[in-house]
């Protein structure tokens, strides 16, 4: 499967598990993965604490389940998270995930934050396949 395979099984917003490190202990929990502009984006709080481990070891890695036939594939993206500044592109991620104005309705406000993740590499389980195809 090729990059540009994978990333077509990407919709605008998805169900994933995103991990984040501290340095010393590992976090999964779960979030809606946003695809826009072949970008890779999580809305959050500031104060959340995947912010707080993101300034301290911004290695990231997210797992996604894509709604297919292929019961049992999944991609993992890994790569660097880094909080956005661009206050236009925070107000367009806004824009197109709506759900996020049930939090904060203004892009500048403080409390909300945007993650990046910026790949360093894909990998794909294929259905019934026994080893991931690094990407």
């Amino acid at each position: 499967m090729t990059r540009i395979e994978v990333l077509k099984k990407f919709d605008l917003m998805q169900e994933t598990m995103l991990a984040t490190t501290d340095g010393i202990k590992a976090y999964v929990r779960p979030v809606k993965l946003i695809y826009y502009r072949a970008r890779f984006f999580i809305a959050t709080g500031d104060a959340d604490a995947k912010c707080a481990q993101i300034r301290k070891q911004a290695n990231a890695e997210v797992c996604y389940y894509p709604n297919t036939e292929e019961k049992g594939c999944y991609i993992r993206i890994n790569g660097r998270a880094i909080l956005m500044t661009d206050i236009g592109l925070k107000g367009e991620i806004m824009e197109v995930a709506t759900f996020i104005k049930s939090y904060w309705t203004d892009p500048a406000d403080s409390g909300y934050a945007v993650i990046e993740i910026i790949p360093d590499w894909f990998s794909f389980m294929p259905y019934g396949a026994s080893v991931e195809e690094r990407l």
